[in-house]
């Protein structure tokens, strides 16, 4: 523990350059200030990142115990069934019409 009026002034580091957190101005102290907070806001949304990168990782695992048997090759390539002569037709605008014929 350092004896009162021993303690040394606090030091700012910038790109490797150190300056007297005394001698910055109050707007210099408020922008240092925002920066840190804003440091310490990306290391937190980074950390909400890694968790829903896990989280999306849990799911896929778990989707993939609930998924039915997968289809065979030649039906998973299949065209789209032809059309018939029942259909709808959704018109859209500012508002919705359907149409069924």
């Amino acid at each position: 523990m350092s004896e009162v009026g021993q303690d040394k002034p606090p030091i700012v580091n910038v790109e490797g350059k150190s300056y007297a957190f005394h001698d910055c101005t109050s707007e210099v102290k408020g922008i240092l200030n925002d920066l840190q907070r804003a440091q310490e806001a990306l290391a937190m949304m980074n950390a909400i990142v890694h968790c829903a990168e896990v989280g999306r990782e849990q799911l896929m695992m778990k989707v993939k115990k609930l998924l039915p048997e997968p289809l065979p090759p030649g039906e998973a390539s299949a065209p789209p069934p032809a059309p018939s002569d029942i259909s709808d037709e959704v018109v859209t605008t500012d508002s919705v019409e359907v149409k069924t014929h």
